[in-house]
């Protein structure tokens, strides 16, 4: 699991999104600790400071910026359609 400011993009799952996820559940992530867990992400952000973390790194989007998608929204036909 990844800690923000890093869990974006491509990362590995948040850890407090899988903790909420888990909640309720017989899974147990090692017993980890809110308070602790936001401790933790706001002293990486610290030592974080001096790099440059790109946008795509802190942000989680839906939409993958691929050359060719694999369905067209606008027109519906698939890759193969498209590409002949």
């Amino acid at each position: 699991m990844a800690a923000s400011p890093v869990s974006g993009g491509t990362s590995q799952p948040d850890i407090l999104t899988m903790l909420h996820a888990t909640k309720g559940t017989d899974y147990n992530l090692g017993d980890l600790q809110l308070n602790k867990i936001l401790k933790y992400e706001e002293r990486l952000k610290e030592c974080l400071a001096d790099y440059m973390i790109p946008p795509e790194a802190t942000q989680v989007s839906p939409l993958i910026p691929f050359p060719y998608a694999w369905w067209c929204i606008d027109c519906k036909h698939t890759n193969d359609e498209r590409l002949g």
